[in-house]
C-alpha cells in the first residue's frame, strides 16, 4: 500500500506540474497575426522596409490590446543585480554566456513604437513609457504618449521653424517627430537645414528622421547627399542609411553612395551595400555581391556576419529575377 501511495502521488505530482507548465506557456504566449508572433511585427516595424512597415502597422492594429501587455512587459524589462553578476561570470563560461544575454534598448524602442502605432487603445502602457527616461528610448516614448494620447504634431514641426540647429533640442525633437512618418512632413525643409548643420548632433537627429519620414525625396535627398561631403565617421553611416530608406525614390543618389564602397571604415562599406539593396531593383544586385564577399573576410565578426547575411539575401532576390 505505501508503495502504491507514492506511485500514485508521483504520477499526481508530474500531472500537476505537467498543467501547470502548460498553463505558463499558454499564459506567456505572444498574440499572432497571419502566423507570426508579437515581436516579428515590431522588430519588422523598427528595421523593416517601407513594405515591412505598413505590414506591421496592419498587424498591430489587429493585436490591438491583446498586445498591450506584452509591449508594457518588454519596455519594463531590466536586468536584476542577479542576473548582472551571473552575466559577468558568464562571459568566462560559455554554457552561460550562450543562455544569459544582456536586455538590449532595442526591445524597449521596439516596444515602445509599436505601443505608438496601437494609437489610443494602448493607454494602459502610458505609466510604462512615461517611465522611460533613457537617452535612446525617450524620443520614441514621447512619440508614442503622443500618438496614444492623440496629440497635435503640429508644434513640434512649428519648435523646429523657430529654432536652430545649434540648440540643444533640435535633435531630440526631430527624433520624436521622425516617429510620425508622412505625418510630420511639413518638417523635411527644417530638417535640411539640420543636416547641413555643423552641429553632428543635429546632423544626427535630422537624418534620421528624414529617413524615417521618406517624403519628398526631390528636397530631401539632395540635402543627404550634400550632407555626405562634410561628416565624418559614425555619421556618414546614418545619412547613407537614411538613403536607403527612400527605396526606389532614391536612385539619382547611387553615384554618390557608390563612392563610398572605396571608404577605409568596413561598416560604411556595409552599410552603403545594404542601403544599395534596398534602392535598386533585383536584376541590378548582381554586381554587389562581390563587395560583399570581401566584406565576409574583413576583422571584425560582426561585419563578417552582416555581410554574410545580406550576401545570402541578394543571391536570393537575384536568382528570383532571374526566375531560378
Amino acid at each position: 500500500m505505501p508503495k502504491f501511495s507514492l506511485r500514485f502521488a508521483l504520477i499526481a505530482f508530474a500531472s500537476v506540474v505537467g498543467i501547470v507548465f502548460v498553463l505558463l506557456l499558454l499564459i506567456g504566449q505572444e498574440p499572432r497575426f497571419h502566423g507570426h508572433p508579437l515581436s516579428f511585427w515590431t522588430a519588422k516595424l523598427q528595421v523593416g522596409t517601407q513594405r515591412d512597415e505598413a505590414e506591421a502597422t496592419e498587424a498591430l492594429h489587429a493585436m490591438g490590446k491583446s498586445a498591450v501587455p506584452y509591449l508594457i512587459s518588454a519596455l519594463k524589462k531590466t536586468d536584476s543585480p542577479l542576473r548582472l553578476k551571473l552575466m559577468m561570470y558568464g562571459s568566462h563560461l560559455r554554457i552561460l554566456s550562450k543562455w544569459l544575454k544582456p536586455t538590449s534598448p532595442l526591445s524597449r524602442i521596439q516596444a515602445a513604437q509599436a505601443l505608438g502605432e496601437i494609437g489610443p487603445s494602448a493607454s494602459n502602457a502610458i505609466p510604462a513609457l512615461e517611465a522611460c527616461r533613457t537617452n535612446f528610448v525617450e524620443p520614441i516614448a514621447t512619440a508614442a504618449l503622443m500618438k496614444i494620447k492623440e496629440e497635435p504634431v503640429a508644434p513640434l514641426i512649428q519648435r523646429l521653424d523657430v529654432v536652430g540647429p545649434d540648440r540643444p533640442e533640435w535633435c531630440e525633437t526631430a527624433r520624436v517627430l521622425a516617429e510620425f512618418g508622412t505625418n510630420a512632413r511639413a518638417v523635411i525643409p527644417a530638417l535640411c537645414r539640420g543636416v547641413a548643420s555643423t552641429n553632428n548632433t543635429a546632423v544626427f537627429g535630422s537624418a534620421i528622421a528624414l529617413g524615417r519620414i521618406h517624403c519628398d525625396p526631390e528636397v530631401a535627398l539632395p540635402a543627404l547627399i550634400n550632407a555626405l561631403n562634410h561628416v565624418s565617421w559614425p555619421f556618414n553611416n546614418i545619412i547613407i542609411g537614411a538613403i536607403g530608406n527612400f527605396e526606389g525614390e532614391a536612385k539619382p543618389a547611387v553615384p554618390a553612395l557608390r563612392k563610398y564602397l572605396q571608404d577605409p571604415n568596413s561598416w560604411v562599406r556595409y552599410r552603403v551595400l545594404e542601403s544599395l539593396d534596398r534602392i535598386l531593383p533585383p536584376e541590378e544586385l548582381d554586381t554587389l555581391i562581390p563587395e560583399l564577399t570581401k566584406l565576409e573576410s574583413d576583422p571584425t565578426p560582426a561585419v563578417r556576419a552582416s555581410a554574410n547575411f545580406l550576401r545570402k539575401k541578394m543571391e536570393a532576390q537575384v536568382a528570383a529575377a532571374k526566375g531560378k
